[in-house]
């Protein structure tokens, strides 16, 4: 396991979120997503003290496009087995999971937006910019919807 965001990875798959890296098809399973998100919503309350732990993980796993890429695409799951085709508001990603979390929703959208911002200036995939775009679009539950405002205001007046 990477150590560079080992804890990160480690504490996803204690709640039933493996990530998989073979050659050219890295997939990422969780086969019951609501089950997951209450492991790890109940894990982040009781490791407080490690919440900036794992939220610094996690910006640097998804700081890396091809990560960044996997976590924003439909995660397998057991509804996805049995289903040929999806649609993108409905099918489970990564980063929608970790969305949902309260003590770290914020955070991953400052660092979403600073991810679009900084692609502004260099070449950036478009195909990640409209994802990000979509999942902050589909968020289901904004927890503190002032915050999420203020930092898109302030990234419009920048441009």
């Amino acid at each position: 396991m990477n150590t560079k965001y080992g804890f990160f990875l480690g504490t996803l798959e204690k709640c039933g979120v493996v990530i998989i890296n073979e050659n050219d098809a890295s997939r990422i399973t969780c086969f019951e997503p609501s089950r997951s998100f209450k492991k790890l919503e109940g894990f982040l309350r009781l490791q407080g003290g490690r919440i900036n732990e794992f939220v610094e993980q996690l910006e640097y796993y998804l700081d890396n496009d091809s990560n960044l890429m996997l976590a924003v695409q439909p995660m397998l799951t057991e509804s996805t087995l049995l289903q040929s085709t999806y649609f993108f508001g409905q099918s489970n990603t990564l980063l929608k999971l970790l969305l949902r979390l309260e003590p770290i929703q914020s955070t991953i959208f400052k660092f979403l937006i600073q991810k679009l911002l900084s692609g502004i200036d260099e070449t950036f995939n478009c195909d990640i910019s409209s994802k990000i775009f979509n999942h902050i679009r589909w968020c289901e539950l904004i927890h503190d919807s002032k915050l999420l405002l203020d930092m898109l205001l302030e990234t419009i007046q920048v441009y």
